[in-house]
């Protein structure tokens, strides 16, 4: 699998940014609970979120997900310290570690 170094959020109309993530819905981030305890209580017993269906890599209750699955909402908590390219950046490169660690 090849992992691109440069991740950006990308621009909408105007210059101005976007605030969407740019999640590949590969699911390594829900199958990786037991490396955060601050997600413990997604946790099947094995890793795996409770909601994550494992065949389709999509959430079960991505409408209504615990804020802490939101990437774009959790930005809030860092606005001010990181730019919202900084932390897509940070996120992307967790994401891509994930992946290159369970091989998705």
């Amino acid at each position: 699998m090849s992992v691109s170094s440069t991740h950006v959020a990308p621009l909408s109309k105007g210059g101005r940014e976007s605030r969407d993530f740019p999640c590949t819905r590969c699911g390594a981030c829900c199958r990786n609970l037991g490396n955060a305890p601050l997600y413990s209580h997604l946790d099947r017993g094995d890793g795996i979120c409770r909601h994550l269906n494992t065949s389709s890599n999509l959430c079960g209750i991505y409408e209504t997900r615990p804020k802490i699955c939101r990437v774009a909402d959790m930005f809030s908590a860092f606005e001010g310290r990181l730019t919202w390219r900084e932390y897509v950046d940070l996120n992307r490169q967790s994401c891509d570690a994930l992946r290159m660690q369970t091989n998705y």
